[in-house]
């Protein structure tokens, strides 16, 4: 849904649900850390006070979505679209120290350069994928 604000007259396709859906997001990452609101707003920059609004679902800025996602180490992808849970962030660190334990250390550089190319790869397919189905 588009919604135009009469105050400023820019055009937005966010919502208010989507805002409620990331500031569950955002909650959630700092939590599952064990921050404190006054943490993260350190780490990004970001008052503690315009923090908790963000939380709440309060609209946010371009500038704060980058800053959360380098506190969180995430890109804005995976803060702004990953699914609620953390189910899958939780399985690769569980995969991650699987491979630790069976992988020698000297084979691990090699790898992790093939995983990221890898990544790299799929994030661009997924990218011409989903730009295909818009079109």
């Amino acid at each position: 849904m588009t919604a135009t604000k009469p105050e400023t007259g820019v055009i937005s396709t966010f919502t208010q649900d989507d805002y409620r859906r990331l500031a569950a997001r955002i909650r959630e990452q700092r939590r599952s850390r064990g921050w404190k609101q006054r943490e993260l707003s350190q780490r990004a920059g970001i008052s503690a006070d315009r923090l908790s609004r963000l939380e709440r679902g309060a609209p946010l800025r371009v500038d704060e979505l980058v800053a959360l996602s380098r506190a969180f180490g995430l890109g804005i992808d995976d803060l702004m679209f990953a699914p609620p849970g953390g189910a899958p962030r939780e399985e690769a660190d569980d995969l991650a120290r699987k491979v630790l334990r069976l992988i020698p250390a000297e084979d691990l550089p090699p790898l992790i350069r093939l995983l990221q190319a890898l990544i790299a790869g799929l994030r661009a397919r997924w990218s011409i994928e989903l730009k295909g189905d818009s079109d």
